[in-house]
């Protein structure tokens, strides 16, 4: 009985290691700058922003006119391409 007990936990270690391959999604990881010093909520007052977009596994985008010019999509890969947002207090 034990000769089976050990083939099934030795074919367990297999299956259970055979899903731990690297794929190129995994394989390196994206990782993103620091964020600027937070200033408190006023802060952020009459600043110019461009929203990044950033899934956790491909490269992060900007938000960006479409080429259409009638809508916004996350394509641009630099912010200096990106649609600029100023934030007003009101």
């Amino acid at each position: 009985m034990s000769g089976v007990r050990r083939y099934l936990a030795l074919s367990f270690l297999a299956l259970a290691f055979s899903g731990c391959e690297s794929t190129e999604e995994t394989a390196q990881p994206i990782v993103l700058p620091d964020p600027p010093a937070n200033d408190g909520v006023f802060g952020y007052a009459s600043g110019c922003y461009a929203m990044q977009g950033f899934s956790g596994k491909a490269e992060p985008t900007h938000l960006a006119a479409s080429a259409g010019g009638d809508a916004y999509e996350f394509s641009a890969a630099l912010a200096d391409s990106a649609a600029h947002f100023r934030m007003r207090a009101t």
